[in-house]
């Protein structure tokens, strides 16, 4: 489908009024992945006009993807392009450090590659890290790869995402990347998988931060017809194969909820087989958050959903 999923969150943030902040998510780069496509999605990045741009994980589909010199320039050209725009700040996703082998995946980040990723002017990988200036605090969290499961996965058993591990983690992390945090900024966690962030355990180590960006679940793979009538927050199935997940989509429902997860740039990734003819069927999606002085949001965020051609 050629088309974008816009989510536009508005929240009643008096101090950052007029701040905007976009988010895209797993992109899923591979050959699958079009010129046609990223310079669509660079165009209609710029029109939204962002103060940053936010990619919280599976930037590739896995190392095999970007092993070709000319794949990895074709990607790095957009990543440039869209920095160029506004400061990108990039975390990393499970697709990010692994490889395909034959039906098995083993651990392989592509060091070389994500090493030029960091070079790029004006884009910021954090892993494990933070980046803040005046307006923001922001820390790139690292599920490890020990975290999805992989370390005894298989293409039929894809693991499972372990929480005792992500929380020890959380606690292993610098204590000034998680707590004592600026008051006066706005402070967003960028994590990947999303799936433990109604846990109390893990959202007491993250209390500090304002809101949690998330991808990961695909917007549990809800086609658009169905996306636009079915106002729940659950999805169809989840990457860990769960039925009709909580939390994957419309996550955002007061000012107290945290966890925003975002819909994906590439639906079914290049890996999926045969599934990935369906991308035909869903749209790109791309989610603005703006901050306000309006005081109609301060009773409850908006969040609204439009389609856009591209």
């Amino acid at each position: 489908m050629k088309a974008f999923n816009l989510a536009t969150y508005k929240f009643y943030r008096p101090e950052h009024a007029g701040l905007k902040i976009a988010v895209i998510s797993d992109l899923h780069f591979g050959s699958k992945v079009t010129d046609r496509k990223l310079n669509a999605i660079k165009k209609f990045l710029k029109g939204l006009s962002p103060n940053y741009i936010f990619l919280p994980g599976d930037l590739i589909d896995c190392a095999n993807t970007v092993d070709d010199e000319r794949e990895a320039k074709r990607l790095l050209k957009f990543l440039q392009s869209v920095a160029d725009i506004a400061p990108l700040l990039i975390s990393y996703g499970n697709h990010d450090f692994y490889r395909r082998s034959g039906k098995d995946w083993i651990e392989d980040t592509n060091e070389s590659f994500f090493s030029d990723v960091a070079t790029l002017k004006n884009v910021h990988l954090l892993n494990n890290q933070i980046f803040t200036d005046k307006n923001i605090f922001v820390l790139g969290f690292t599920q490890s790869f020990d975290y999805y499961g992989y370390s005894a996965a298989t293409f039929s058993n894809p693991g499972f995402e372990n929480k005792k591990l992500m929380l020890k983690e959380l606690r292993d992390l610098d204590d000034t990347l998680v707590h004592n945090l600026p008051t006066k900024k706005l402070k967003f966690a960028l994590i990947h998988s999303p799936i433990h962030l109604h846990d109390r355990e893990i959202t007491k180590e993250l209390s500090e931060f304002d809101y949690f960006i998330s991808g990961h679940m695909h917007n549990g793979v809800v086609p658009p017809v169905l996306d636009s009538l079915w106002l729940s927050n659950k999805g169809i199935v989840s990457p860990t194969k769960e039925f009709f997940p909580a939390d994957v989509r419309r996550t955002i429902k007061t000012n107290q909820d945290k966890s925003i997860v975002v819909g994906p740039v590439t639906t079914f990734h290049q890996n999926a087989g045969p599934l990935q003819l369906a991308n035909i069927m869903y749209p790109t999606h791309i989610t603005l958050l703006e901050f306000s002085k309006d005081k109609k949001y301060a009773r409850k965020p908006y969040v609204g959903h439009k389609y856009y051609s591209w």
